[in-house]
């Protein structure tokens, strides 16, 4: 959840103000929102997007059409499109496909085709708000990405490359616990 996330930021920063406005919101509901919760949001958004276009890509398999030019349109994709990994007919068979500023261009018109893209998650707003993150990354993970931007706008360059690091291991440590997973061999029938 974002708040947790939120809060463990606030704690690695030492925000006791966040802190305890956080602790406290179930008990007073009117109490106003320090003005950096609303930077830690903007931050884990941001992090977030940062982790899934360069580090972690999450994907996303779809069935579409084309239209009579040869186009189809990211707007009639379901999610919002960081990066289009492939383009297949219906078998599975590969296609030749191009991008372009708002569309791809596959080579049948009226064509059925299976788009394999990664995408963002939807933009946190809320503190009850769920987290979507890729496979292998912690919300420490985000967290130290978060306190590393927050740490850089204020001008505390030597913490935030501490932060930095952080989250670049936990990210490396995240990767090899994915590729450790191993299937065991069934033999010969």
């Amino acid at each position: 959840m974002l708040k947790d996330l939120i809060y463990l930021a606030s704690f690695y920063l030492n925000l006791d103000d966040v802190s305890d406005y956080l602790t406290n919101i179930e008990d007073d509901t009117e109490a106003e929102a320090p003005a950096d919760v609303s930077i830690l949001i903007n931050l884990a958004n941001l992090a977030i997007r940062r982790i899934v276009k360069d580090y972690r890509p999450i994907y996303r398999e779809e069935f579409k059409s084309s239209d009579e030019n040869c186009f189809i349109p990211f707007s009639a994709l379901s999610k919002e499109v960081c990066a289009i990994k492939n383009v297949t007919t219906l078998d599975r068979l590969p296609v030749t496909f191009r991008i372009l500023e708002n569309n791809i261009k596959v080579g049948v018109p009226s064509g059925d085709y299976l788009v394999k893209y990664s995408y963002y998650p939807s933009e946190l707003t809320d503190l009850g708000d769920s987290l979507v993150l890729p496979d292998g990354v912690s919300n420490e993970a985000v967290c130290f990405c978060m306190c590393c931007d927050y740490l850089t706008i204020k001008r505390l360059y030597d913490d935030a490359d501490v932060f930095e690091s952080k989250f670049k291991e936990s990210l490396v440590r995240g990767l090899k616990a994915n590729k450790d997973v191993k299937v065991a061999s069934r033999g010969w029938f």
